[in-house]
């Protein structure tokens, strides 16, 4: 009489388990590595926007001072015998350096804010504000929900800059009482400037004032940061613009899954 005794290997000595472990090892890679070519393309694209970013905001803003600067001091030397179309000039002249020397402070003042205050959206917004409410009668409120989160400098400064514009444009074209602004953190982060002034003409809606930066190079912002940017108005009845943009493209810490499904549910922008 014979007894045979087979003994099973442990479930994780099996070879289907160890296969197993080895596919997961290699899609581990396969994501960490994906993830890896992201954040260095992410990088690289951050920096050029930055550089672009610069760019425009002297051509939009310094240089377009300086050239209508150059255009009154032309036509001041076509009459140099004409005290009236001199001291014209000279008053439009001290205007418009007043005004480029705000340009430049404004530039440095957010340049220094993207470095040395990364993650404080909301004082930036508010020492915005409170500069604004000081040249009008208007009333400037900030609220805050949720926990403020670490954002990155650059998708920080371009959401600065379009709340910036916002702000400015409200205070200096609105004509009404009062300016809120609301930032909430949850998943979306969301900025919501609104007034109750007299609204935005159609075609202001669109491209926005002349010699202005207006709600065009607010929206190239906007779609430089994968957001979205949406402004309501009508004739009396004041502006919401309303700014949302994904977590995962804002957020500082933001879990690999989210970054990789975001990136890979992203759906792709069309130039307007």
């Amino acid at each position: 009489m014979s007894l045979i005794i087979e003994i099973r290997p442990a479930w994780w000595s099996t070879w289907w388990f160890r296969s197993s472990c080895a596919v997961a090892a290699f899609l581990l890679l396969l994501l960490a590595y994906r993830y890896r070519m992201d954040e260095i393309d992410r990088q690289f694209n951050l920096r050029l926007d930055e550089r672009t970013r610069l760019a425009r905001e002297f051509h939009d803003t310094i240089l377009q001072t300086i050239h209508a600067s150059a255009m009154v001091v032309s036509v001041a030397r076509q009459f140099p015998e004409d005290p009236v179309t001199v001291t014209s000039a000279l008053d439009k002249l001290s205007v418009f350096l007043s005004q480029a020397t705000d340009e430049v402070r404004s530039s440095l003042q957010s340049l220094r804010s993207s470095t040395g205050q990364t993650n404080d959206l909301a004082n930036a917004l508010r020492q915005v504000g409170d500069e604004c409410a000081q040249d009008c009668s208007l009333r400037f409120l900030l609220s805050t929900e949720g926990s403020a989160r670490g954002m990155h400098p650059v998708a920080r400064d371009e959401i600065f800059q379009i709340g910036r514009e916002a702000i400015r444009n409200a205070c200096r074209h609105s004509l009404g009482s009062q300016v809120e602004v609301t930032i909430r953190y949850a998943r979306r982060l969301t900025l919501r400037i609104c007034d109750d002034g007299r609204g935005i003409e159609q075609e202001a809606r669109a491209s926005g004032r002349g010699g202005h930066f207006g709600l065009k190079g607010m929206r190239e912002r906007a779609q430089r940061i994968g957001a979205e940017l949406r402004v309501v108005s009508s004739p009396g009845a004041g502006t919401e613009v309303k700014l949302t943009c994904p977590g995962y493209r804002v957020y500082r810490g933001y879990s690999l899954l989210a970054r990789l499904l975001g990136n890979a549910s992203r759906p792709v922008r069309k130039e307007d």
